[in-house]
């Protein structure tokens, strides 16, 4: 049970007909302090390199940042960072691992190959990646991205001030498992 004083329930909002979500803040009305390694970044993908550089240029006028992560000068995708300092990547284009997957390509995770084996079996969602400690999944049918659990290194559970929340509805037809 949540007391006065424990927190503040924000993004609490409708995810399906029958299912809601809710992410407990840290008390104070601000957000947890940022980490050293992203929990959850997500990967865009982008169709060519002039919409790669217009992108990484759209995503700074809309107050986002380039970002070093020790990335090497002749690496292709592009690293950047939110106006909350949450980081993602543009994609360069042609990489094979996220065609097809639209604009939001990957959704990354962090976890072992063990927490993918659990997710394609809770959402029966077929493994698409399973190579040296690293799994991913899509949906049965191909669409949307993929979800990804890079492996180890881990980020440490302990003392964590973030959250981050999964909601599961069941499904009403075997169609929409």
């Amino acid at each position: 049970m949540i007391e006065a004083g424990d927190g503040i329930l924000d993004g609490q909002r409708p995810r399906g007909p029958d299912t809601w979500s809710r992410t407990l803040q840290p008390s104070g009305n601000r957000p947890a302090p940022k980490r050293a390694h992203p929990r959850c970044p997500r990967h865009l993908t982008t169709t060519s390199i002039d919409g790669q550089r217009e992108t990484a240029a759209t995503l700074v006028g809309l107050g986002g940042r380039h970002i070093d992560i020790g990335q090497s000068p002749d690496e292709r995708h592009v690293v950047l960072a939110d106006p909350e300092g949450n980081e993602f990547c543009l994609i360069e284009p042609g990489n094979d691992f996220l065609a097809g997957c639209g604009r939001l390509g990957a959704i990354n995770c962090d976890g072992t190959c063990t927490t993918g084996y659990f997710w394609s079996g809770a959402l029966g969602w077929p493994l698409v990646w399973d190579q040296d400690d690293e799994t991913a999944l899509r949906a049965p049918d191909g669409a949307g991205p993929h979800i990804t659990w890079s492996g180890p290194p881990l980020i440490p559970k302990i003392g964590r001030t973030d959250s981050i929340s999964t909601s599961l509805r069941p499904a009403t037809s075997i169609s929409e498992a």
